[in-house]
């Protein structure tokens, strides 16, 4: 088996960020083939805590011989996060509601567990506060929305008002002191119903302030890597791959090598130096290899694969 050893070098004209990847051929027994083993299944999962937007869920954390594990958490089928550690709180939820929840592992190569047993959350009743007569905030409006945020601000009520309360699509989120408040945790391109009321020293609340607004859209993937290439030593044999830097709207997060339809390696953007010899496992002396890059943004969209290119490693 060869190893795989990586090397800095410079950043070739028109290349805006470049990823080598050196190919030497020397013996690595220790190496199998690329891992397809997925984690072990979450396990004992369960719910700690519930409001009435919200569920938190905890589980014991699975296992893999790469070490790095990270988590699907799903909601009625769903997939609505991704954390790395062994509990979540899933929002943006409906009051007095169950929902089935369940939990897959995934490792570092892309393998993904069996479901966990699946569990069911109920979120609290909202209890509507009182009405009463303050004068409500004025001139709701919009000042910047973001792919997961909107920012508002408003003009103050009449009366005594202690706070603000700030409602999305009926459900109360939050509480502002000021005149001013951002939402964040939102999803891209959505468009949200947002409500303020003001509340008084008689803890009366008043009638709504209420504005329509949506977040940004994601564009769409990233650009297709371009130029993927082979570079070569002094004595023209191969010794690595380049090729340029993708674009995307929200950004890149990582580039996925493939050998053969299988992942070799992922890493993120504008690296020129990596040490890839326990993730580029399966290249060996004298074989001939089919490689293609694809990038991923940092909402998990791919981009389509780039122009493959045969390598034979020598």
């Amino acid at each position: 088996m060869a190893q795989i050893l990586s090397h800095p070098f410079r950043t070739l004209a028109g290349t805006s960020a470049a990823l080598l990847i050196a190919l030497f051929s020397t013996p690595s027994p220790a190496h199998g083939a690329t891992d397809r083993t997925p984690p072990t299944v979450p396990q004992a999962l369960r719910v700690i805590d519930a409001t009435d937007s919200s569920v938190s869920v905890a589980w014991t954390a699975s296992t893999d011989r790469s070490g790095a594990v990270t988590y699907r958490v799903y909601v009625n089928g769903v997939q609505v996060g991704s954390p790395a550690s062994a509990s979540y709180t899933i929002s943006g939820l409906d009051s007095d509601t169950t929902f089935a929840v369940m939990v897959r592992a995934q490792d570092r190569y892309g393998n993904v567990s069996a479901p966990s047993a699946a569990v069911n959350g109920t979120t609290a009743p909202t209890v509507p506060p009182p009405s009463g007569g303050t004068g409500a905030p004025r001139n709701l409006r919009l000042t910047a929305n973001g792919y997961d945020s909107l920012s508002l601000t408003w003009d103050p009520a009449a009366g005594s008002v202690m706070y603000y309360q700030i409602f999305r699509n009926g459900q109360w989120v939050d509480t502002s002191y000021g005149t001013a408040i951002t939402l964040g945790h939102l999803a891209a391109g959505a468009t949200y119903t947002i409500e303020v009321r003001a509340r008084d020293s008689q803890n009366n609340l008043s009638a709504p302030a209420s504005i329509s607004a949506s977040t940004r859209a994601d564009d769409g993937a990233p650009s297709t890597p371009a130029n993927l290439r082979v570079v070569t030593g002094g004595t023209g044999a191969p010794i690595g791959l380049a090729w340029d830097s993708s674009t995307d709207d929200r950004g890149v997060g990582v580039y996925w090598l493939f050998a053969d339809g299988d992942t070799v390696f992922s890493g993120g953007p504008g690296v020129s130096f990596l040490a890839l010899t326990d993730e580029l496992c399966t290249v060996a002396r004298g074989e001939t290899y089919t490689f293609s890059v694809r990038a991923q943004d940092l909402t998990g969209t791919l981009s389509a694969p780039s122009t493959s290119i045969t390598v034979t490693v020598r």
